[in-house]
């Protein structure tokens, strides 16, 4: 009689990667860690410069005017204030 051994899974057991390096470590891998962790955040920065930008031109802008047209038929007409 004999042991039959499951030959799918043959090969070494791969090792796990350590998760927790120092950011300060000189290695590829911390480095690539800290180049995303820097593009993160300047994409937050623009995100947060082009809101800012919008919110301020739709504070700025004063409401459309009426075509002129749609004043004539109307009868109005503007009237400047004398100062």
């Amino acid at each position: 009689m004999f042991i039959v051994i499951n030959q799918e899974k043959g090969g070494k057991k791969k090792k796990k990667k350590k998760r927790f390096h120092k950011t300060k470590c000189p290695c590829q891998w911390s480095r690539g860690k800290k180049l995303k962790k820097k593009k993160r955040k300047e994409k937050k920065k623009q995100r947060k410069k082009e809101q800012r930008h919008l919110r301020q031109q739709t504070e700025q802008a004063p409401p459309p005017a009426p075509p002129l047209a749609f004043l004539d038929k109307m009868n109005v007409y503007t009237v400047r204030k004398r100062d």
